[in-house]
């Protein structure tokens, strides 16, 4: 007791003493986040929020996860299995180099299951070498905190913002650490349990996203440190990472959301959304600093709201005007939603399937959907020429043969094309699913996540790692029914053959061949700038599935992005500084058509047409082949053919637009913008017999 009052008494007069100016104020008190495995929206979050508070903060992204190439174009069957370091040395050295270079006062690390043996390795290791105290969050840590603060001395265990922004207030103020909501700490041998704070239920009030301050964020990976690394949205380049939301409608009993939620039940509403305007700005912002070629948005379903839907497609095309993608679910997206955002750019839709069996969605997953669901809202995705992307769930010890014929069944009559992600069940601690496994003695408490870390390596299905014949069986049949080089037919040869069912191994290999014995007949030579487009997995199948820009290229005093604007149409915008003036003589377009991988010759239209831009200025141009409209200033003005070699461009077949402006007789080109779209252009003709046949459809249905 008498001790304690002595040090707060020291306290007092050293702060005294600093007031006076008798002795220097105290460094500057800086702050690290870092996130494990994979880019962390929550840690850039709390970085953002902290710096607002005065705070001098820093990022790191330890170690990333990669997939191969092959599970961009749905081959599961040729690829090896994967193999990421659950503690590579040599970037642990880095980040301890690091670590003493930035010398920071507050440690923040994201924990999740996957990267929970990880994240103990990575924090005793600093442990060894300073007394930083270390703050443990993210998704574990809010569904296991018991566990987490056995390895740790502060676990936050609910949402980050206040209570990190207390912790580290107690800290640089000299305060005990010590009840602080949110909050699980170790005091001796004491733990701390504090009660949770209330949900922010404005979220306009927290601060834009700090993903920009490039001087003070690292990547460390594969034996290397980046600083100011390019965006990242998961396994692609230059996507901009963002999400609207917080929390979720669902519960599905396989996911966090299913604890989570009720571990906020009483204190406010757990699914909450951001104004469009909050979003809007942050976009901006990150387009403006940084390379970005396209959004992606991580809310688990994006499309629920109609009216906030409205108000996002106005805005969007206006500021933004970049290629995105999102999550749907057919339950909660009408096809007025998907068409508003089919218009601005949407180019991509992740859908959960999980399974083709009903009883497994609806039993055992909680999901409420159908196969007739999913197989209407792929029409309308395709008409709308969006990609489906779907979630499948393989490995499933609770599923039979049926069930699992079930899915093979739905893959199979899925209309392509479309994309897949399968996954391997991984299992999760407390979830409802994984209390049922527990319970029914599928698996034990050693083989959830935070032991096995399964997901860092297979969480994307690995055909060689089959538990057993059974399932390798069905994992192959599956993979084979989502890879168009195989026929409807011979998935059902296989399905119904007993020789295969007996010896699955045999299947694979076969089918592993005949893949390997494809890509080499079907290999053609490319042009090299083609190739990378191909290499960063946008090509599939006979369709290039990316409709946005590939970039903003800023040009001295001007810059230049291209995006669509509907069906056949797209807006080349100008923006010039303030002060500064542009003189174009008009535009060269450039269409070049893509069959079979061979690139054919460019047909090229030009437009002379003066202007004049100081500001903004938005340039509309409208294919119907082989003719090409121009708007611009209130008027339509039809670009002149110069060189067309290809008069009839296929209908479906992709093609690839450059928009080169003309200045002093020179053609500036948008580098990186080489539009790639995925639809067909409707020549004249066909688009008025499709007008006409629409026309007597609907007199048709009349009469009847």
């Amino acid at each position: 007791m008498l001790c304690g009052v002595i040090n707060d008494s020291i306290l007092l007069f050293l702060d005294i003493l600093i007031i006076m100016n008798k002795i220097p104020e105290r460094k500057e008190f800086k702050v690290l986040l870092i996130s494990l495995f994979g880019f962390d929206i929550g840690a850039y979050a709390i970085s953002a929020f902290m710096k607002e508070q005065g705070y001098s903060t820093y990022n790191i992204d330890f170690c990333h996860l990669k997939i191969p190439l092959e599970f961009m174009l749905n081959d599961y069957l040729t690829p090896e299995p994967m193999f990421h370091e659950h503690f590579p040395k040599k970037d642990l050295q880095l980040l301890l180099k690091l670590l003493k270079d930035i010398n920071p006062d507050l440690i923040g690390l994201s924990v999740s299951s996957v990267c929970f043996r990880t994240a103990k390795w990575v924090t005793r290791s600093i442990k060894e070498i300073r007394d930083t105290p270390i703050v443990w969050g993210g998704i574990h840590a809010i569904i296991s905190p018991e566990e987490c603060i056995q390895h740790v001395d502060i676990v936050c265990k609910g949402e980050g913002e206040m209570a990190f922004y207390d912790t580290a207030e107690r800290i640089r103020n000299r305060k005990p650490v010590s009840g602080i909501n949110n909050m699980m700490i170790r005091i001796g041998r004491e733990i701390e349990d504090n009660p949770m704070n209330e949900l922010i239920g404005d979220l306009d009030s927290l601060p834009l996203a700090n993903r920009l301050d490039g001087e003070k964020i690292f990547f460390i990976d594969q034996g290397k440190i980046v600083k100011n690394p390019a965006c990242n949205a998961g396994y692609v380049l230059y996507g901009y990472p963002i999400m609207t939301t917080r929390g979720c409608r669902y519960k599905c009993s396989f996911c966090c959301n299913s604890i989570i939620s009720e571990k906020y039940k009483g204190l406010g509403s757990y699914l909450r959304r951001r104004s469009v305007n909050h979003v809007i700005s942050e976009l901006k912002l990150a387009i403006q600093q940084k390379a970005v070629s396209f959004i992606r948005f991580w809310d688990d379903v994006f499309t629920y709201d109609e009216d906030w839907i409205d108000d996002f497609c106005r805005c969007y095309a206006r500021d933004i005007g970049k290629s995105f993608i999102c999550y749907a679910h057919p339950k909660h997206t009408k096809l007025s939603v998907l068409e508003k955002l089919s218009n601005i750019g949407l180019t991509m839709v992740y859908v959960g399937i999980q399974s083709g069996s009903l009883a497994t969605n609806k039993e055992l997953f909680k999901r409420d959907q159908s196969n007739k669901d999913i197989v209407e809202f792929t029409e309308k995705m395709q008409k709308l020429q969006i990609t489906p992307n779907y979630d499948i769930i393989f490995d499933n010890f609770f599923e039979k043969a049926e069930d699992e014929r079930s899915t093979v069944e739905l893959l199979i009559s899925l209309p392509r094309p479309y994309k897949v992600l399968l996954f391997s069940l991984c299992f999760f601690p407390k979830t409802p699913l994984t209390n049922r496994a527990i319970h029914e003695g599928y698996i034990r408490e050693n083989d959830l996540e935070q032991y096995k870390s399964k997901a860092i390596n297979n969480f994307f299905l690995c055909i060689q790692k089959s538990k057993d014949k059974h399932h390798l069986f069905w994992n192959c049949l599956k993979a084979m029914a989502v890879n168009k080089h195989f026929s409807k037919s011979f998935i059902l040869f296989c399905m119904y053959t007993h020789f295969f069912k007996k010896y699955p191994i045999i299947l694979f290999y076969l089918s592993r061949a005949w893949l390997f014995l494809f890509k080499q007949i079907g290999k053609k030579r490319q042009t090299d700038w083609l190739t990378p487009v191909i290499n960063d997995g946008s090509f599939l199948d006979d369709y290039i599935i990316w409709k946005g820009s590939k970039g903003l290229h800023k040009s001295g005093d001007s810059s230049f992005m291209l995006f669509p604007c509907g069906r056949n149409r797209f807006c080349l915008r100008v923006n010039c500084k303030e002060g500064r003036k542009m003189c174009f003589e008009g535009f060269q377009l450039e269409l070049i058509s893509l069959k079979e991988n061979v690139l054919s010759r460019k047909n090229i239209w030009r437009l002379i047409h003066s202007m004049n831009i100081d500001c903004v200025k938005d340039i509309i141009f409208e294919f119907k082949h082989p003719v090409i409209y121009c708007y611009v200033d209130g008027a339509c003005i039809q670009a002149a053919p110069y060189k067309i070699y290809d008069k009839h461009l296929l209908r479906g077949k992709p093609y690839f637009l450059k928009v080169g402006i003309l200045k002093k007789g020179n053609i500036i080109f948008t580098r990186l913008n080489c539009f790639i779209a995925a639809s067909a252009i409707l020549s004249v003709n066909e688009e008025r017999q499709n007008s006409e046949n629409s026309r007597r459809n609907t007199v048709a249905k009349r009469a009847y």
